[in-house]
C-alpha cells in the first residue's frame, strides 16, 4: 500500500514535471514566434524606407537628367539661331542659294499651296540658271553651300 502511494506521488511528480516542460517550451516557442515576427516586421520597415529612398534619388536624379537636357537643346537651339542670324548678315545683295531655287522650282511644278521665299514667275528662274550657267563658263565659280559665293 505504501508503496503504492509512492509510486502514485513519483508519478504525479513525474507528470507534473512534464507538463511544466511542456508549458516552457510552448512560452519559448510563442516567444520565438513573437521576436521572429517582430524582425520581420522590421526587415519590412526597413525595405519600405529604404524603397522610398531609392526612389527619391531615382527621382532627383531623373530631375537632373531632365534638367541638363533642357539645358542642352536651349544650347542647341541658340546656337541655331546664332547660325541663321550670321548667314543672313553675310549674304552679298541679293544672293539666293541653289536651295531656294530647288524650293520655288519645285513649288511652280508641283503646284502646291506651301509658302515660297519669293513669289516670282517661272521665267525669273530660268534667266537665273542660264544666268550661274554663264557665270560658271566665264570662271567664277559658285559654291552650293550656305555661305557666301567665293570668287576665283
Amino acid at each position: 500500500m505504501v508503496k503504492k502511494r509512492r509510486n502514485n506521488h513519483f508519478k504525479k511528480k513525474k507528470k507534473k514535471k512534464k507538463k511544466k516542460k511542456k508549458k516552457k517550451k510552448k512560452k519559448k516557442k510563442k516567444k520565438k514566434k513573437k521576436k521572429k515576427k517582430k524582425k520581420k516586421k522590421k526587415k519590412q520597415v526597413n525595405k519600405k524606407k529604404k524603397m522610398k529612398k531609392k526612389k527619391k534619388k531615382k527621382k532627383k536624379v531623373k530631375k537632373k537628367k531632365k534638367k541638363k537636357k533642357k539645358k542642352k537643346r536651349k544650347k542647341k537651339k541658340k546656337k541655331k539661331k546664332k547660325k541663321k542670324k550670321w548667314k543672313s548678315t553675310h549674304r552679298t545683295g541679293s544672293y539666293i542659294t541653289t536651295k531656294e531655287v530647288a524650293q520655288c522650282l519645285n513649288f511652280r511644278t508641283s503646284g502646291s499651296l506651301e509658302p515660297t521665299p519669293f513669289d516670282a514667275p517661272m521665267a525669273f528662274f530660268t534667266s537665273l540658271k542660264e544666268d550661274i550657267i554663264r557665270t560658271h563658263q566665264d570662271g567664277i565659280t559658285r559654291t552650293t553651300s550656305h555661305s557666301s559665293p567665293t570668287r576665283a
